[in-house]
């Protein structure tokens, strides 16, 4: 018979590691079929905050939106992106916020404390719907309520380059 804690104990660890890390990824749009070897670390990618006049290859555009991270590990998630693609050099746009209005629908109790009709249909036994959340899998047809909230979204888009050698221009 397999032991469940050593079963469970490496899914548990993976399932607060990607708790802790995040599920935020950096959206790539690759704009060349060229290949680069990837850089060692993002310490190798330069910040730029307007594109370069030294010759140069745009890699891919990239886009990162959260609503926890702050824009320094949002950028920092963009940079990495960057070193694995091969990038010298990350030309930032300016970080942009919106407000979204978003609606959750919550349940209405009704009836008694124990649900629609009492204890024996959808009470303390089943829950106080009998048949999961209202009829067809929706909130009960008999009341519920929308809650409006904002959340806060935060964005930030780079574009990923790669310095061309040439006589021209250096950066």
């Amino acid at each position: 018979m397999m032991n469940l804690n050593r079963v469970s104990q490496p899914v548990l660890a993976l399932a607060v590691l990607l708790a802790l890390t995040g599920c935020t990824g950096v959206d790539t749009v690759r704009l060349t079929s060229q290949q680069f070897p990837p850089k060692r670390s993002a310490e190798e990618v330069e910040v730029l905050q307007q594109v370069p006049a030294c010759p140069h290859v745009a890699l891919a555009e990239l886009r990162i939106e959260d609503t926890s991270d702050g824009y320094g590990t949002m950028q920092q998630k963009m940079l990495d992106k960057a070193a694995g693609l091969g990038a010298d050099a990350v030309v930032f746009a300016k970080p942009e916020q919106q407000i979204q209005h978003q609606v959750a629908y919550e349940p209405a109790m009704m009836g008694g404390p124990f649900g629609f009709g009492g204890f024996g249909y959808g009470g303390m036994m089943y829950g106080p719907y009998p048949y999961g959340m209202g009829y067809y899998g929706g909130y009960p047809a008999y009341g519920g309520a929308a809650v409006p909230y904002d959340v806060e979204v935060k964005s930030l888009k780079g574009l990923a380059i790669r310095y061309i050698p040439s006589a021209g221009p250096k950066c």
